[in-house]
């Protein structure tokens, strides 16, 4: 099974947590308080960071590779966390 094979249903539910397109309480062109869109990505890069190193220890032909990219994730993930939050 290829990494792109075993992260598609990951990537969905990413994209799909990022696109939600529920009805709205605010106003139409009005964003998200930067804060709440910052914890979404924490949340949604957490998950992967899970679901990545559940995915490379059940695939021991992808195990470097996988654990690997859960790595890259982490860092860039805690590198926009930090960015976002004090770089206001």
């Amino acid at each position: 099974m290829s990494v792109e094979k075993t992260l598609e249903p990951l990537v969905l539910q990413v994209t799909t947590l990022v696109n939600t397109k529920g009805p709205s309480k605010k106003k139409k062109g009005k964003s998200k308080r930067a804060s709440a869109l910052v914890g979404t990505v924490e949340k949604a890069t957490a998950n992967f960071i899970e679901k990545g190193e559940k995915i490379a220890y059940e695939n021991p032909d992808i195990t470097a590779e996988m654990l690997s990219a859960v790595e890259e994730v982490r860092k860039t993930g805690a590198a926009m966390s930090i960015a976002a939050r004090y770089n206001k």
